[in-house]
């Protein structure tokens, strides 16, 4: 193809503001770094695990609906408290929202599945 048809080829959209609507990259950086337009939620469930959720802006999926919300979990007792538990990416607001109340249910629910368990080992280990 030459260059003249190349140009003629239009890019999609790389990045879109939390109503989905495409933006342009000045937009996406200044809404970016507004830490109130960034963030959907944050949950903290028993001081162990971090569930953040936040507006990404940028395309992570070309095929598809853009997927510009993420949650992911954090387990703040880790060495390394930047690695992800959980990711799951969303495509609209509204998705993100529940998305986020889902997780920290999830969340919540295996904690204490797992302090359960804890417990209970060493309740036999006391035997």
């Amino acid at each position: 193809m030459t260059d003249a048809r190349w140009d003629k080829v239009g890019d999609p959209p790389m990045h879109y503001d939390r109503l989905g609507v495409p933006i342009s990259l000045r937009e996406w950086a200044l809404l970016y770094n507004d830490k109130e337009y960034f963030r959907i939620g944050s949950t903290v469930v028993d001081g162990h695990w971090w569930i953040s959720t936040v507006w990404l802006g940028l395309v992570s999926n070309p095929w598809g609906p853009p997927l510009v919300y993420e949650t992911m979990v954090f387990n703040l007792t880790s060495d390394d408290p930047r690695t992800e538990w959980e990711l799951r990416r969303y495509h609209t607001e509204d998705e993100a929202r529940i998305g986020h109340l889902e997780m920290v249910h999830l969340v919540e629910t295996m904690d204490a599945v797992t302090t359960t368990e804890l417990e209970g080992a060493a309740d036999e280990d006391q035997r």
